[in-house]
This record gives C-alpha cells, sequence and structure tokens, in this order.
C-alpha cells in the first residue's frame, strides 16, 4: 500500500497523566506499520482525563487507548460526558475509531451495548480467545488463538437488539469454560463505524485494524452514495444494483443476481451470465439493502436470490441447490425462516 498524502491520526489518551508502556507501543507500532506500507503520518496526542482535551472531526484515524480504574465510577465526570459526547459524534459522522480495552468498556457503557461489571477475580495469564465472525484482524490466527491478558472489567450480557440496531457484530469471546457457569465475556466488537481490538496490544492486530482504517477513508463519499441508493430502491422501480469495484462502476438488475457470497470484508455478486464481481462492501450491507427484494442470507457468508433455486438437499446437514448449480449450505438457525419463504413464493 503507498499512499501520496498523509495520513493524520488522533491518539486519544485515556492513561490518567501517568507514563505507560501501552502508549509506548502504539507510537511503535504505528511508526513500523508506516514505514512498511510506505505511508507518511502525522499523529496528535490528546489528554483525555486530564486536560479534556479531544481532537475534532478532520482527523483520518482515531484511536483510543487504554487506561487505569473503573468504566463505571467515572460515568459523572466531565471527561467521561465529554468522551461521551465526541463518541457519539464519531459514530454518526461513521469515522474510523479504534478503541482499546478501557475506551472500549466506555463505549460499551455508553451505547448500551452490554453489562459492564467487575471480574469475580483478575483475568491475569496467556489464554485462549475465540473469534466468533470473520475479521481481516483475525485473518491469520487459528481458533482459538492465544493472548496475554489483564484486567479486572468485562462486558457480558450482550445487548442484541441494540447491537442489530448500530450494525454492530461481536467478532470474539474469551475463553470457553465448561466446567464453570459463568456467561463468557466479551472480547472484540466490530461496529459500524468503531473498532475494538484486544489489550494487550497485538502488533500484528493492530496494524490490520489500521490498514482496514485506511481503506475505509476513499470510500466516504460511497456510503453517502450507498444508502441514497437503500432509499431509492423501492419496489415499484425497475430494480438496479450499482456496484463499483477498483476498475468500473457496474450497473446490475437484481433479477440478474443469482448470489452473494461474503469474503471477509468484501463481497462476490455471481450473476446468471456466469461473470463474477468483487465490491469492497461487507454483505451485510447488501443483506440489509436487498432483504426485501426477494434475497434471502441462508448463512453467514451466503446471500441468495430466492427467485434461482431449484431444490433442497438434505444430504450433509443441508443445502439449497441454485440453478446455476451452485450449492449453498443452510445453516440449522435459519431452516424455519426458508421454508417459510419458499411457501410463499
Amino acid at each position: 500500500m503507498s499512499q501520496s498524502n498523509p495520513i493524520h491520526i488522533a491518539i486519544l489518551d485515556l492513561y490518567e497523566g501517568s507514563a505507560n508502556v501501552g502508549m509506548d507501543c502504539i507510537m511503535d507500532i504505528l511508526d513500523d506499520w508506516s514505514k512498511k506500507q510506505s505511508i507518511t503520518i502525522i499523529t496528535s496526542v490528546f489528554d483525555v482525563r486530564v486536560k479534556h482535551a479531544l481532537p475534532d472531526d478532520t482527523y483520518d484515524l482515531y484511536l483510543s487507548s487504554g487506561g487505569p480504574g473503573s468504566p463505571i465510577d467515572t460515568l459523572t465526570t466531565a471527561w467521561d460526558r465529554a468522551y461521551c459526547n465526541w463518541l457519539d459524534q464519531m459514530y454518526a459522522q461513521k469515522k474510523p475509531v479504534l478503541l482499546i480495552c478501557h475506551s472500549f468498556q466506555i463505549a460499551c457503557r455508553h451505547f448500551d451495548i452490554g453489562k459492564v461489571g467487575l471480574r469475580k477475580s483478575k483475568q491475569l495469564g496467556i489464554l485462549p480467545i475465540h473469534p466468533t465472525a470473520d475479521h481481516a484482524i483475525f485473518e491469520a490466527l487459528p481458533d482459538p488463538f492465544f493472548a496475554l491478558e489483564s484486567r479486572m472489567y468485562q462486558i457480558t450480557e450482550p445487548n442484541d437488539e441494540k447491537i442489530e440496531s448500530m450494525g454492530a457484530t461481536i467478532i470474539a469471546l474469551e475463553k470457553i469454560r465448561p466446567t464453570i457457569p459463568l456467561e463468557r465475556a466479551i472480547m472484540a466488537i466490530k461496529f459500524s463505524a468503531l473498532d475494538y481490538i484486544l489489550k494487550p496490544i497485538d502488533e500484528e492486530e493492530l496494524k490490520t485494524a489500521l490498514t482496514n482504517a485506511i481503506e475505509t477513508i476513499d470510500f466516504k463519499k460511497e456510503d453517502s452514495q450507498f444508502e441514497a441508493l437503500a432509499h431509492n430502491l423501492q419496489p415499484s422501480q425497475k430494480r438496479k444494483l450499482v456496484l463499483k469495484t477498483q476498475e468500473s462502476v457496474h450497473v446490475v438488475d437484481l433479477s440478474d443476481i443469482l448470489r452473494c457470497e461474503a469474503d471477509k470484508n468484501y463481497t462476490f455478486f455471481y450473476l446468471t451470465n456466469g461473470k463474477k464481481i468483487l465490491v469492497s462492501r461487507t454483505l451485510k450491507d447488501f443483506e440489509t439493502l436487498l432483504s426485501n427484494h426477494g434475497f434471502f442470507r441462508v448463512q453467514q457468508s451466503h446471500l441468495i436470490n430466492l427467485d434461482y433455486i431449484e431444490r433442497y438437499d438434505k444430504h450433509e446437514g443441508g443445502s439449497v441447490i441454485l440453478k446455476d448449480g451452485a450449492a449453498v449450505p443452510l445453516s440449522p438457525a435459519k431452516k424455519e425462516q426458508f421454508f417459510s419463504l419458499l411457501e410463499n413464493l
């Protein structure tokens, strides 16, 4: 990756004025990442808790650090209120923000994502973490992967309704404990505009998250166009979809789309003429847009056009066979809804 213009990064320091190896690690990783990616970066540090300093909305990227103490007890402090107002602004403007540990806990409390609470005992050690959804941060990691943990607070009891309304996805949970009847803590969430990364700071995770965020900067205009398309795509209109790739802009009739397949943060479109188009948007984006136009998400990575179903095969857990011969596995959780839709075709 190369970038002609410098990338301006705002770093929010929540360490309450104390020197901390976490900030040193962040700066070292940014420096190494910029050299490897041939990107010029300009960083500005904001002391959130002591100086009540917060960045404006002119930065390309925002990185908010971990910090000491309780993410609950500061609820009524001036800096916490200002920080939460800033989070609202960043979310509304779809700014790319990386939230680390303490920052993530405050954001979850503020957005009512789940229960923020004190653990029964401190979590300390090199422990397994399980990815729960495809995300580029975890692309090269096994399930489970291992990370050094040191935390007293955690997020449990996810508010599924709020998570869905924000376009968020839980992408990692703590270790499985079959002999302990306690809910597993949420370790990472991908918001539509915000990212959380694990503590302690993993160099490769942070570099991947930064690279993903950089890629979103050039698509801000496309975001508004995508939303306008979703608003204008009404049943009474001739149904077309504009698909932008790096090389071309494709105008596709919805009736020509056989299926869509997720590939991390990208989506492949398979057309009736045999063409395959790769678009730099998530499958969830297109599910939201197309679900009222004859498309159904049969499992996590596939969205199909119901008009092209040929049959359902019960072998090996069940698959939907499309008219082009593609066999798409049907998630057990989706079977009841799928067969209900079939009856109404």
